[in-house]
């Protein structure tokens, strides 16, 4: 599963031309390509977090959202890594790796599970 920070501190920019959002969003974009390449039945999917935009729900599970399923298909996980907005104005983690522990539903099954969490720092609220 990959993490990815969605909250607004993603949009500041690193140099003239680049903002954290890109940086990450090619780190995903080129780590999906690298794990896929030689790997047809390794599945991948992605949760981004971050705060709710609704104060009222800040801290809670609804920080964190599904973007993908677990899938081998690289042009659904590209389109869906795209469309992430970046809009939670904090940055909370555990929601986000809370939401992703619950896509690998076989705890019996031996194969490897894997979380990798891409964003811009620490984390700034907690559920």
């Amino acid at each position: 599963m990959l993490v990815i920070d969605n909250s607004k501190s993603m949009l500041d920019k690193v140099s003239d031309t680049k903002t954290r959002e890109d940086l990450v969003l090619e780190s995903a974009q080129t780590l999906i390509t690298n794990l896929l390449k030689n790997n047809s039945e390794l599945k991948i999917g992605v949760v981004s977090f971050s705060t709710n935009s609704d104060i009222s729900k800040e801290g809670t599970s609804e920080d964190a959202k599904l973007i993908s399923n677990l899938t081998n298909d690289y042009s659904k996980l590209k389109t869906a890594i795209s469309n992430i907005q970046y809009d939670g104005p904090r940055t909370d983690l555990q929601a986000g790796i809370s939401l992703a522990k619950t896509q690998f539903t076989d705890k019996t099954d031996k194969t490897h599970k894997y979380i990798i969490v891409l964003s811009d720092g620490v984390p700034n609220v907690a559920i």
